[in-house]
């Protein structure tokens, strides 16, 4: 029994570090964004051999650079919490599965520099293990 789990846990293990993740296609990194704006985030899934079940991503917005997401001194504005199914675009062989939002940059957006961030929350092959990704790129409100 103790074999098996080993295995299992080496296994799913072996499966999310080998799966293929996602990118902030757009905006840019660097990009600036006007408070009280539409903007498009672009978010590209790599394809993948990897039995991938998407269950949701959540896009935010956060004031500061790096450090002040790590440290956890700043509050996110939560741009879109929803479904996430990344579709191949037809006609275009060389771009990934990608699905685009379009969200509302908030008035109250504080200028300077933000961190655009997407979390997405996945389950990952037959055993459908669930599992999360954050990525994140930074821009400028302004």
């Amino acid at each position: 029994m103790k074999a098996f789990l080993a295995l299992s846990t080496f296994i799913t293990a072996a499966t999310v570090v080998c799966a293929q993740f996602v990118s902030i296609a757009v905006p840019s990194p660097g990009a600036t964004i006007a408070p009280g704006s539409n903007l498009l985030v672009e978010i590209d899934r790599s394809n993948t051999n990897s039995e991938v079940h998407e269950v949701a991503t959540a896009i935010a917005l956060s004031p500061g650079g790096p450090q002040a997401c790590l440290a956890g001194t700043t509050a996110s504005s939560v741009l879109f919490v929803g479904p996430y199914d990344p579709q191949l675009d037809p006609g275009t062989g060389h771009k990934p599965p990608n699905q685009n939002f379009t969200v509302l940059v908030p008035e109250s957006a504080p200028l300077g520099t933000a961190q655009l961030s997407v979390t997405r929350f996945f389950a990952l092959g037959a055993v459908r293990g669930p599992s999360y990704e954050y990525k994140s790129i930074t821009v400028t409100v302004g």
